[in-house]
């Protein structure tokens, strides 16, 4: 009995030493300025797990919007900026651990 009992607890510890690793998301800016004629910008970031990317505004947009812990860097996209101020955008980035948040800022026409 005294053998099953080691090889149950044996077992046991080989599944727990095997786990995936801990939850992780950087990223490597989080500040983007655009000038007022608007175009594109690479954001690189890494992480281990599924992800979506939300921006808060129209004039901006993010591709891929979600991916999964293979995904390493996303597209923003901002539109032409007609006005003379100056705009922010924030794109929040979500997963099952982690709430991200970079800022887009695009000038104003001048």
């Amino acid at each position: 009995m005294k053998s099953y009992l080691f090889l149950l607890l044996s077992f046991c510890m080989l599944l727990l030493s095997c786990a995936d690793d801990d939850p992780y998301m950087t990223i490597e800016n989080r500040d983007y300025t655009f000038e007022a004629a608007g175009g594109a910008q690479s954001v690189v970031f890494e992480t281990n797990v599924d992800w979506k990317a939300v921006p808060s505004m129209g004039w901006c947009t993010v591709s891929p919007t979600s991916g999964n812990d293979r995904a390493q860097g996303l597209t923003i996209t901002v539109a032409a900026n007609d006005t003379h101020s100056q705009r922010v955008c924030k794109v929040t980035f979500t997963s099952c651990c982690y709430v991200e948040v970079i800022k887009v800022t695009q000038q104003g026409k001048k």
